[in-house]
């Protein structure tokens, strides 16, 4: 039965086109990218591959250039993306508003949490709690009956200071 659902798998796989990510699972087409950039960001990660690979200095200087280079294009690009946006702004709002609606979107939500018991939460209000459990077994409830340290008055030459 494996057998028969790993070929499934394989037909389809070979079939279906692959979306590329890059390593923070971002894809590569962002709206200010340009192939100079997806050049230079697959250069980088080759070299970063290549120190993986034999952890040398020299190896792990040029990864590090490649790297400060793609993100300096990067930043680069992104500030002309955004003041072309700002500028357009009166003439063609709508690029703005959906730059700032996928900016405003939260993406990541609680996970799923180990609750003291061994069992997993399956609700945000059940991670909450077991939060909530997590943080008050750490932190100690003070008795309110405790003696009150009254501030030392400090006397100098007719003034009198309260530290």
């Amino acid at each position: 039965m494996w057998n028969e659902l790993q070929g499934k798998f394989d037909k389809f796989s070979s079939v279906l086109p692959m979306s590329r990510f890059d390593s923070r699972n971002k894809p590569l087409n962002l709206p200010w990218s340009n192939s100079k950039l997806k050049r230079m960001r697959r250069n980088k990660d080759a070299a970063w591959n290549s120190f993986v690979g034999c952890p040398t200095k020299e190896n792990y200087s040029y990864a590090f250039i490649k790297d400060e280079m793609y993100a300096d294009e990067e930043f680069r690009l992104k500030s002309n993306y955004e003041k072309k946006l700002t500028n357009n702004l009166k003439t063609n709002c709508k690029g703005f508003y959906s730059y700032l609606r996928n900016k405003r979107q939260l993406k990541t939500g609680v996970p799923t949490l180990e609750k003291s018991d061994g069992s997993r939460t399956s609700s945000p209000a059940e991670s909450a709690e077991a939060l909530a459990e997590a943080f008050s077994s750490v932190f100690v409830q003070e008795p309110e009956n405790l003696p009150r340290v009254e501030k030392p008055v400090v006397e100098s030459e007719g003034d009198v200071y309260v530290m």
